[in-house]
């Protein structure tokens, strides 16, 4: 039985490994991945949204890619209707419809899982591009 090479056990070290090897790919693969899970939570966001007659508050809900910090891809969404806070929340008129809070509470716990599964896709979509571009330039 051989031993592994090396051993990935979490987020942090394959970006590590992945940095050693391809800096650009391995940034631009966390990116990508980062930026589907903000989509996933976008959509969630939007599913709980509450639809009133302007619809203002669904349509107001976005994911956008950031840039790196130090490395780390990162993503964040937003919602931009002024109002959200007081759905959100409530005020003394009105009870709250929570629907940031939940779809993020939902989200927190798959994301480990969705981050190897998308990333493990968009590695593969990424050897697959190349070995592409590969046997262009051969021929």
């Amino acid at each position: 039985m051989t031993k592994p090479i090396a051993r990935v056990e979490g987020r942090k070290e394959l970006e590590e490994i992945l940095r050693e090897i391809a800096p650009r790919e391995a940034l631009n693969l966390a990116r990508n991945t980062v930026q589907a899970i903000a989509q996933d939570l976008r959509r969630r966001m939007k599913q709980k949204a509450p639809v009133g007659e302007t619809r203002q508050l669904s349509t107001r809900i976005s994911a956008r890619r950031r840039k790196p910090r130090d490395g780390i891809a990162r993503s964040s969404v937003t919602v931009a209707a002024p109002h959200a806070i007081h759905v959100e929340y409530g005020t003394q008129k009105m009870d709250a419809i929570p629907f940031i809070t939940p779809s993020v509470e939902e989200l927190r716990p798959q994301i480990p899982t969705l981050y190897r599964e998308l990333f493990g896709k968009k590695y593969e979509q990424l050897l697959a591009r190349n070995a592409k571009r590969t046997a262009r330039a051969v021929k």
